[in-house]
């Protein structure tokens, strides 16, 4: 039976709203947060993903702006697919 798998009983903590709760409303709480980021967040987001990396940000700095302009393309691809692989 699927609810006797321990992940179906365990409380996983959304540190946003300091809540604990269950898997499908952990995964829900996060897919609406990511509905609701635009195109430019998303972008920031990706910049800062980017510049977190120490080995990128010593080779290959990028301002945001630059790192807009070489990965405009990528971008856009990412942010329009976001939700194709769990089918919303």
């Amino acid at each position: 039976m699927k609810d006797d798998h321990p992940i179906y009983r365990a409380l996983f903590y959304i540190q946003e709203t300091n809540e604990h709760v269950r898997w499908p409303e952990f995964i829900e709480y996060y897919r609406q947060q990511d509905r609701e980021v635009d195109y430019d967040t998303y972008c920031y987001q990706m910049w800062a993903s980017y510049m977190d990396n120490q080995k990128k940000r010593e080779l290959y700095p990028l301002r945001y702006r630059e790192y807009i302009k070489k990965y405009k393309d990528l971008l856009e691809e990412g942010y329009n697919d976001r939700f194709k692989d769990n089918g919303t």
